[in-house]
């Protein structure tokens, strides 16, 4: 099938960047991000709007939006209802010479255009409708529409995977007749119950009666005008992990592994060049990533561009959290056990908690998990000798962290842990305070590091051990809702981003202590640069500006004029030395959506040349130029592996310095602050350190202090709970 009539003549915007390496080299591209922007949206409807369509917003606060001339729409059309059909006729039995519509008949989950107006699903559904028999239900009645279509036939239902489980959750699903088939889109996230794929379809092949084989997923979008299906031909058995998507022949596919760089194998960001969107005629790169076999693929998940939260859970949503008991008021009393730490208890389990944590911090097994987990021995190492610098030493020490974490007042006796996703580091100084107390612990760990064969979970066995511990893991697939059993606990301890703990504050029925998103800087002269680039390569790359104190923003005050090319190959050049690694694949390919961005706020941008150097960008503010909220935060790093640059002139450092620190307290939470030597002989700090900012060292970053605090609270003091 080809397109009915020729793309209209579109002059392409010199915004949309260009694929410089690979098979797709000297094309440009349209990055998927960019239809959020308003700006963006006149662009792609060159023949005149007849249609518009926006994203579902599942993943992100801002939904696109997608407009169609009457020809855009008519392609689309044509080429939706004629995979879907194609599709259809190779997963469903036949019998003999009868037609498809005699066969069939359609169930829909998926509303109707008038009541999802601006969902491209939604049209797509009723276009198949138009051409084979369908009937319209939501989840309540579906039992009776499987029910008025006799036992006989085989059914097709097509619907979002939320529609299926809200469908079994409330007892209304029910088995399909003999050769039905469900056709699946996805979408989960945020609704009544998040659940992975095998989950998904295992659930889906229990209430409905059909083998997996017969579950299908549909992959598409809004901004495209074809859809990809993953199915199998009637008869076939392949194991879901095998499974690939395929597009229409006319579909051309590639992925973005860095910067610039295309591939049409392999891992990277999905890109797919649909010759049926006539009214934006560039290939797409989507925020999935896949990887690509030629004509069919295999989704992996989201790229990870989205913003740093610092001690984030990531990928893990607020609604993949565990469970917490119901009924118990948040500023209410407590409803369980309260602690009063022992001195005497405290000092005989320190002793023996220091010399294990030395131990085990120093030890070969240690530093190998933590290289498997950050994919650079040079990076592991750097992190290791920051916990073992940042720990208590003497005694009274260990003492006085105690002291500080519960300000010497009872707590909650029984704590859930809720680590994140980006390091296992995190976890290690709050449990460890926990055993030294004497808390009752469970710890509710990411997929990520379920598995034994990571440094967290070393960790845990080790305390574990430990005389009079009381440390038991949760499940990693509890979750909020779902029927999962609630956890007792008497208090929550969580890392996330600032909106993550606000959402939780606002649903756990238990007192929280939760700790968001930093955002750490460095400053340093550039006359500083050779003699600090070591250290600043480590203040950013220490756990692979993955940790919360991890520098996102290099504040540097140009006292010698020096050129972005002459800054970005120097500090690259200290990157790849401190890191010594290949950049994970995902990380890689998360870097083109940051040169994009970077890029478009005005910055030089500089991607990897080499393996182990990162994304280097820089802005210039020339002397005179005030600072602004909006080019401060366009500059603040969001993908790991981004060296970000905000390069003042030396007639303005000290303003502008105080301009960026300000910023940060107002509008971010403001982390360390790491300094040359230079910059503190140079300028002058107080207002920093009487602003209560922590004003470090150059290269200690990462160094975590074992003080009883962190983001300048107590560990174990929650605000919230009044204990009896």
């Amino acid at each position: 099938m080809e397109p009915t009539e020729p793309k209209p003549s579109h002059a392409f915007p010199s915004s949309l960047p260009t694929i410089n390496q690979g098979p797709w080299s000297g094309r440009r591209y349209l990055p998927l991000e960019f239809m959020r922007r308003p700006q963006t949206w006149p662009l792609f409807c060159a023949g005149g709007e007849a249609r518009r369509f926006r994203s579902s917003g599942t993943t992100t606060a801002t939904r696109s939006i997608s407009r169609f001339s009457s020809r855009g729409l008519a392609a689309y059309k044509a080429q939706s209802v004629t995979s879907f059909l194609e599709m259809l006729g190779q997963v469903l039995p036949q019998s003999g010479s009868e037609s498809l519509l005699a066969q069939t008949h359609g169930i829909s989950l998926v509303p109707t255009v008038d009541a999802w107006p601006e969902s491209s699903l939604a049209q797509m559904v009723a276009w198949i409708g138009e051409v084979l028999p369908l009937t319209y239900s939501d989840d309540k009645g579906l039992a009776a529409a499987i029910n008025s279509h006799g036992s006989h036939k085989p059914v097709w239902l097509f619907a979002t995977a939320f529609h299926l489980m809200n469908a079994i959750d409330g007892g209304h699903a029910k088995p399909l007749p003999h050769g039905s088939v469900i056709i699946e889109t996805g979408g989960t996230k945020g609704k009544s119950r998040e659940l992975s794929r095998t989950e998904l379809y295992r659930d889906l092949s229990t209430a409905f009666g059909i083998p997996e084989a017969s579950i299908i997923s549909e992959y598409g979008m809004c901004e495209l005008a074809c859809q990809a299906y993953d199915f199998l031909p009637q008869g076939q058995v392949l194991p879901l992990a095998e499974r690939r998507f395929r597009f229409p022949a006319w579909v051309k596919l590639a992925v973005i592994t860095a910067p610039g760089c295309s591939a049409t194998v392999g891992r990277g960001a999905l890109m797919v060049d649909d010759p049926f969107r006539l009214d934006a005629p560039w290939p797409v790169r989507t925020e999935d990533l896949a990887e690509l076999d030629g004509r069919t693929f295999r989704l992996i998940g989201r790229a990870p561009s989205q913003p740093l939260k610092g001690c984030s859970l990531q990928a893990e949503e607020l609604s993949a959290l565990p469970k917490v008991p119901a009924g118990q008021p948040s500023s209410g009393p407590m409803r369980k056990s309260v602690l009063t730490p022992d001195p005497e208890q405290i000092r005989q389990r320190a002793a023996l908690l220091a010399l294990t944590i030395r131990t085990f911090a120093s030890g070969p097994d240690a530093r190998r998990l933590l290289s498997l987990e950050l994919g650079s021995e040079a990076a592991a190492a750097a992190a290791l000798q920051d916990l073992l610098e940042g720990l208590p030493v003497p005694l009274e020490d260990w003492m006085d962290a105690a002291q500080v974490a519960t300000q010497g007042a009872p707590i909650p006796r029984h704590w859930l842990f809720i680590l994140p996703a980006n390091h296992s580091m995190v976890g290690l100084y709050p449990l460890a305070l926990g055993y030294l107390l004497g808390l009752q612990i469970t710890v509710r760990l990411p997929q990520r590091f379920a598995g034994a064969d990571h440094l967290i979970t070393a960790f845990i066995r080790l305390i574990q051990a430990l005389p009079g511990a009381a440390v038991t893991l949760a499940a990693p697939s509890l979750r909020l809702g779902g029927g999962s059993a609630a956890i007792p606990c008497d208090a929550i301890l969580a890392y996330g981003s600032d909106e993550t703990m606000a959402q939780l504050r606002l649903q756990a029925a238990t007192p929280l202590q939760g700790f968001g998103g930093r955002v750490g800087i460095s400053v340093i002269a550039s006359s500083d640069l050779t003699a600090g680039g070591p250290l600043l390569a480590r203040d950013l790359l220490s756990l692979g500006q993955t940790g919360c104190m991890a520098t996102r923003l290099i504040v540097m005050i140009d006292d010698q004029n020096r050129s972005a090319t002459d800054v970005a190959e120097l500090l690259a050049a200290y990157c790849q030395d401190f890191w010594a690694a290949p950049l994970p694949w995902k990380s890689l390919a998360a870097l083109d959506f940051e040169a994009v961005r970077l890029a478009e706020s005005g910055a030089f941008t500089f991607p990897p040349q080499r393996p182990g150097r990162p994304l280097v960008a820089m802005r210039q503010v020339p002397a005179g130029l005030a600072l602004n909220d909006q080019l401060i935060e366009s500059m603040i790093a969001r993908a790991p592996f981004t060296v970000t640059i905000l390069s003042l002139a030396q007639i303005d450092g000290q303003t502008g310095l105080m301009h960026v620190v300000d910023y940060l307290r107002r509008c971010r939470s403001l982390g360390t602050v790491t300094t040359s030597l230079a910059v503190r002989q140079e300028y002058n700090l107080k207002a920093l350190l009487q602003s209560g900012v922590q004003v470090l060292n150059l290269g200690t970053a990462n160094r975590p202090l074992w003080s009883g605090y962190h983001e300048n609270k107590p560990l174990f003091v929650v605000a919230s709970a009044r204990v009896r």
